[in-house]
């Protein structure tokens, strides 16, 4: 039986536009814990700060970045990294605020990573390229033939000795790429509509994916091998693997799924209303979530730009 989690903290963001919403959320892994948002109107909030040890009322600090939409929000180890609609990265210093801009990207930019091993960003997008950039705003590589037919939807870095970066797209296909040679070196070609969301395991050795229709894929990374699929009849916005525990949660239009990878099974949801895919309404539609880094809650963002967290059960 699927058990409902309720939130145990809640808390609305205050914003200078009435009508933005938080677009991805984000809880540093490490010290110093905090958490940060992302909103519709291209800004950045950051909401706590691990001296205080408590949420704020309202951001700590605010980055303005971008002119539109902000796609994507990765933190690591010295930096944050954003991508938006608005054809742009921005790479920031949280201490000083101070950003790098990346310009090149013709369409709406989808999708970012950052290796500080490698020194190195990859981005993606409607422009259906891949480009890999140094941490100083400099493109360094541009692939623009063979990589998908059609939109690309997501790129990540694979966390393996030999670090690879992964795609997926409205083609149907997902690729996996060496990051020396740029080449592709394996095609996962199970799902039979576009795929809209990757995420990679902690250890780098799973994948799980989604497509438009609701199919849910766990790969095999290390033989590039499907190891099951499950239906949650939905479109996914978002997978992300608890940190500590082998579950992940799968964010749809209608709340989030924890999923228990091992017994193939769906354990816990948190839900919201919601019955229409094209637009980011009712205004409590969850789009984005994060685990804690102990695994122990998730928090989540709105479209009416509150925060909510949740304590996972046992």
């Amino acid at each position: 039986m699927i058990s409902k989690l309720k939130p145990i903290y809640d808390f609305k963001r205050k914003t200078a536009l009435k009508d933005s919403h938080i677009t991805k959320l984000v809880y540093r892994e490490k010290e110093p814990y905090q958490l940060y948002t992302a909103t519709s109107d291209g800004s950045v909030q950051l909401w706590l700060d691990d001296q205080e040890e408590t949420f704020s009322k309202e951001p700590i600090k605010s980055y303005e970045l971008h002119t539109d939409y902000i796609e994507e929000l990765v933190y690591s180890e010295s930096y944050f990294l954003t991508c938006s609609r608005d054809n742009i990265l921005k790479l920031v210093n949280p201490e000083s605020g101070d950003p790098v801009t990346f310009l090149g990207h013709t369409d709406d930019v989808l999708s970012c990573d950052i290796s500080e091993k490698h020194k190195r960003i990859i981005s993606t997008g409607k422009d259906k390229t891949i480009r890999i950039w140094d941490l100083e705003g400099n493109l360094v590589h541009t692939l623009d033939k063979q990589t998908h037919s059609k939109q690309i939807n997501e790129i990540k870095y694979i966390p393996l000795e030999n670090e690879r970066m992964i795609t997926c797209s409205n083609d149907h296909k997902i690729k996996i790429w060496d990051i020396e040679s740029n080449v592709c070196i394996s095609e996962l070609t199970s799902h039979q509509n576009p795929v809209t969301v990757i995420e990679t395991s902690p250890d780098g050795t799973l994948l799980a994916s989604c497509d438009s229709l609701g199919m849910i894929s766990l790969y095999d990374l290390e033989l590039f091998h499907l190891l099951y699929s499950l239906e949650i009849e939905s479109e996914c916005y978002q997978i992300k693997y608890n940190p500590v525990k082998f579950e992940a949660s799968i964010l749809t239009m209608d709340g989030i799924l924890n999923w228990n990878i091992e017994k193939k099974e769906f354990i816990g949801s948190i839900q919201c209303n919601g019955n229409n895919k094209s637009v980011i309404s009712p205004d409590n539609m969850i789009t984005t979530f994060d685990y804690s880094p102990n695994g122990s809650s998730i928090f989540t963002g709105s479209a009416n730009g509150k925060i909510k967290q949740y304590t996972l059960n046992n």
